[in-house]
């Protein structure tokens, strides 16, 4: 595991170009209009589209999902590997790498800190000052058990387990009970919020709370162009930030699998259809979140086809509850508890049956062994 890796913002997320042109004149025509200089934020989007077609804070909605993405990856890939318990020095190898990933994690969060400094919501300066101060808490935290497991690998691996990617079921429901979809930012849910700041224990917690602060924000939906918005009891499909035709097709195809409702087995669903999908176009760049599948189930690729009309679909886990299905999905390279990944290539033309019939195949907390054998006990 090299230290350089842990500090990747970009790792199996890269913004591919297909535009056959060279790296500088590409560099040089991203920059200008497409830097969101006063925010100290750069993102790599089709040049072709002018400033009105992006907006800025679209922009930067897409830089946060890019970022959350890269910290999930971060958190995955500080865990040991196994040889350096075989090795005479592993031990202070892996220290140090723990040392250096809070250094790393640290900065990458407070880029998303940032991003939230540049959109319009008004409660942020707040809550962004109390987010910074738990990521120095939380880094200084870790910094200190590591120090004080020594060349102990039990103690490290603990170390890793509880400051890094920790999650307990009861702060996850305490997030889903405080900050909902689209929740308004009263003084009470801007204090429950501060108060799940105050007793997140690990930067996964932290992350997560983030997250869910920033998808769930009433006053960043109303910022971003909302193109289509279907919503029934709580469940929704959402087409934000730029329109084209590849983003509508995908929306009607959630928005048919939606309404197949109890009937969804006639499909090919296992379970039901997402309940809640967001759909965000920026440039050319797309990213689709579905909800409870893979727990948080993303989906990022460039809508510029290349010259075999194939489109790269770059997908990411937030959770694993069933590693055998997740080992059959199409492209997959990376399979852990908390994480996994992988890209396929899509053929352009079927783009949305291609993607609805990927999200049929991704495990739900209901596919996990221990909830099938709940649900399904076998005869003694």
């Amino acid at each position: 595991m090299s230290v350089s890796k842990i500090g990747s913002i970009s790792k199996g997320f890269n913004h591919q170009r297909t535009n056959p042109e060279s790296s500088s004149g590409r560099e040089s025509r991203r920059l200008g209009a497409q830097t969101l200089s006063n925010a100290g934020i750069s993102i790599d989007v089709d040049p072709t589209d002018s400033p009105e077609q992006l907006g800025s804070n679209t922009l930067i909605f897409t830089k946060i999902l890019d970022l959350d993405i890269a910290i999930k990856e971060q958190l995955a890939d500080l865990a040991n590997d196994p040889s350096m318990e075989l090795m005479d020095n592993g031990a202070d190898k892996y220290g140090t790498i723990l040392l250096k990933g809070a250094d790393k994690l640290t900065k990458n969060f407070e880029e998303i800190f940032s991003c939230i400094d540049h959109l319009p919501i008004t409660e942020s300066n707040d809550i962004v000052t109390s987010l910074r101060a738990k990521v120095s808490e939380l880094a200084l935290g870790l910094k200190g058990d590591v120090i004080k497991a020594g060349l102990d690998w039990q103690l490290l691996r603990s170390t890793y387990a509880n400051d890094v990617t920790a999650m307990s079921a009861d702060y996850v429901r305490r997030v889903a009970d405080t900050i909902y979809s689209f929740m308004d930012m009263s003084d009470a849910n801007i204090q429950s919020i501060r108060e799940l700041i105050h007793d997140s224990h690990s930067f996964n917690e932290l992350l997560h709370l983030t997250h869910s602060y920033i998808m769930n924000n009433d006053e960043l939906r109303d910022a971003l162009e909302l193109w289509s918005d279907s919503n029934n009891e709580g469940h929704y499909i959402r087409g934000l930030g730029r329109r084209n035709e590849i983003a509508e097709d995908i929306y009607q195809k959630f928005l048919e699998a939606w309404r197949l409702g109890d009937n969804y087995a006639r499909e090919g669903w296992r379970h039901k259809a997402p309940i809640a999908v967001d759909i965000v176009l920026a440039g050319n760049i797309l990213h689709i979140v579905v909800r409870d599948y893979g727990h948080s189930l993303n989906l990022v690729m460039n809508t510029v086809p290349d010259q075999q009309d194939n489109i790269l679909i770059q997908y990411h886990m937030s959770k694993v509850p069933n590693k055998a299905m997740a080992y059959q999905l199409p492209g997959i390279s990376t399979v852990r508890h908390a994480y996994a990944g992988g890209q396929w290539l899509a053929s352009s033309k079927n783009l949305g049956d291609e993607i609805i019939n990927f999200v049929k195949q991704v495990p739900t907390d209901i596919d996990s062994p221990i909830t099938q054998a709940i649900l399904h006990p076998r005869n003694k």
